[in-house]
């Protein structure tokens, strides 16, 4: 290497390209390498989809809330940021799902809507004597012998029928997703489902075996995590510790351009060009995909169009909101005629969200 620095792009200030921009500097500082580095954001604002409102005490999300602690990425960035003593568990209580105009409970035991524990499924209402037959035929089926992807929506089918995946796993999974099951690649959201099927045979006996059985204090342990003051606590976190001139706001990029004598010309949609060594993007696909196209295979995905979903808070006096039932919020169907998808009552599940004596519910259209 020359003693010119080595120059590195990063296209994107989501999270993804905050996360590689932290870690990019801690690698330069420990190991003493000549790099130098800048990340550009086509936006005035850091941090993509994650948003945090404080307002009077509350603490709101405008877009994701958490994260799932069995994903460790995210736990270790805030470690890493000093911020492991503002990581929060959701608090735990029974989901339910709305069903025929009512609430009603998801069986004791389900796990991503698959049934774990015999009594809770047999006495729901959710799911009606033919479907929960169709539903035990899963203990006897055989393991597919297919080794391709398929749907999660198929997969999910073949193995419970159709009246467990409408009436709980797809709104479950939906939740998660915000997409239509059946659209979803089974190997590339839940591969763990496809190698329980080959080791078990029986998805029902395997998400039994695989079920978690910690507690804190009898009840479930919640298995999301937080920040006490949002998940923008991580977005903050990150460029407080940067050089502040490594982030470029309001930097668009419209073209790409791989030069002979090697590196790149990144174009802005200012007419600015960025001589660079190398670059990363953690920009969507559709962002992504025609820069590199001159220059790379890339498939197009015209069938893979995000969805998106919107989120509505609503903040009241405790005492004005009749929740006479006790758990964290309801997830709805998509056969149901209801305009939204899921409503969490988070003055419950997240007990720091809100000021004493008012209630926080959050609900998720589209």
């Amino acid at each position: 290497m020359s003693d010119k620095a080595y120059h590195i792009t990063i296209v994107g200030g989501g999270i993804t390209g905050l996360t590689a921009a932290f870690y990019l500097q801690k690698e330069m500082e420990a190991k003493g390498l000549p790099i130098r580095f800048e990340l550009l954001e086509e936006k005035d604002r850091l941090g993509g989809k994650i948003k945090t409102w404080r307002h009077e005490g509350f603490v709101i999300e405008q877009g994701p809330d958490s994260f799932l602690e069995r994903k460790t990425s995210a736990a270790q960035l805030a470690k890493d940021l000093g911020l492991e003593q503002e990581l929060v568990r959701n608090s735990t209580g029974q989901a339910y799902i709305w069903h025929h105009d009512r609430l009603m409970p998801i069986p004791e035991g389900a796990v991503m809507g698959v049934p774990t524990k015999l009594m809770p499924f047999v006495t729901s209402e959710l799911i009606s004597w033919p479907g929960k037959i169709r539903a035990a035929a899963d203990l006897f089926l055989p393991a597919s012998k297919e080794n391709g992807d398929i749907s999660v929506g198929d997969f999910f089918r073949r193995r419970l029928g159709d009246e467990v995946i409408e009436n709980l796993i797809q709104p479950l999974l939906s939740g998660v997703y915000s997409g239509d099951i059946d659209n979803l690649s089974l190997l590339a959201s839940f591969p763990q489902f496809a190698q329980m099927e080959k080791q078990h045979r029986s998805l029902i006996l395997a998400m039994k075996h695989s079920r978690p059985q910690s507690k804190v204090q009898g009840k479930p342990k919640g298995i999301f995590l937080t920040l006490k003051n949002g998940l923008e606590t991580l977005v903050e976190g990150v460029e407080s510790q940067l050089p502040a001139n490594v982030f470029r706001k309001n930097t668009g990029v419209q073209e790409l351009i791989k030069r002979e004598s090697g590196g790149y010309t990144l174009v802005t949609k200012d007419g600015e060009r960025i001589e660079t060594d190398a670059v990363l993007f953690t920009v969507p696909h559709a962002v992504a995909e025609p820069l590199l196209r001159p220059y790379t295979s890339v498939p197009s995905l015209p069938e893979a169009k995000p969805h998106m979903v919107a989120t509505i808070s609503m903040a009241f006096p405790e005492a004005a909101v009749d929740l006479r039932l006790e758990g964290t919020g309801y997830i709805v169907p998509r056969n149901s005629g209801a305009k939204i998808t899921a409503c969490t009552w988070a003055h419950r599940k997240w007990p720091h969200t809100t000021p004493a004596g008012k209630a926080l519910l959050r609900c998720f259209v589209g």
